[in-house]
């Protein structure tokens, strides 16, 4: 479980990275590049779970109904610019994996705009358009 659970961390903040402009970026622009990356769409409870531990660290914030990395993230999203995909996958690997485990990821505050319902409406967003 442990395996799984760091390779769907990974696998999120990758799609993160992937799909981050200058303005953070949306739901729908993560499924895509979760799509792109595993030839699969994030569940909610895994990009929850990543989202958590990357809030948690200082590492992510909504802002504007977009997610932005900020802090550590921010400055790591800027080393891996022009990685391709697996030694980002592997670059994000080794980023989640130093951020300290808080001991609930169960609540995401100040990221409420993540909800199965949004989160929902992104896939459909993605697959139908």
């Amino acid at each position: 479980m442990a395996d799984a659970l760091s390779f769907n961390n990974s696998w999120a903040l990758a799609s993160i990275a992937l799909a981050h402009g200058d303005e953070g970026c949306d739901l729908r622009a993560i499924v895509a590049a979760s799509d792109y990356l595993n030839h699969a769409i994030l569940t909610y409870a895994e990009l929850a779970h990543a989202l958590a531990l990357l809030h948690a660290a200082g590492c992510a914030e909504e802002r504007n109904g977009r997610l932005l990395l900020t802090g550590p993230a921010a400055n790591w999203l800027t080393s891996v610019r022009d990685l391709k995909a697996f030694k980002l996958l592997t670059a994000a690997g080794t980023f989640m994996a130093g951020l300290p485990v808080p001991e609930s990821t169960g609540d995401l505050p100040g990221l409420s705009w993540l909800t199965e319902e949004r989160m929902r409406n992104a896939c459909d967003a993605y697959v139908g358009g």
